[in-house]
């Protein structure tokens, strides 16, 4: 199943509410519910600044 989470397409909804680990470029704000704020936040943070370099 971790296999999943490797791919560069971002996993659905329902596998991330499955998994029990997910990398950080996968997740953003509106999965607050499923990792907690911070991780959220450090997700979105990771997707906003990537492109910029």
């Amino acid at each position: 199943m971790l296999d999943t989470f490797v791919t560069q397409q971002p996993p659905s909804q329902n596998l991330k509410q499955q998994a029990l680990v997910l990398p950080l470029d996968a997740v953003g704000i509106e999965d607050i519910s499923l990792v907690g704020g911070k991780n959220a936040s450090l997700g979105e943070m990771i997707q906003q600044l990537t492109a910029k370099g």
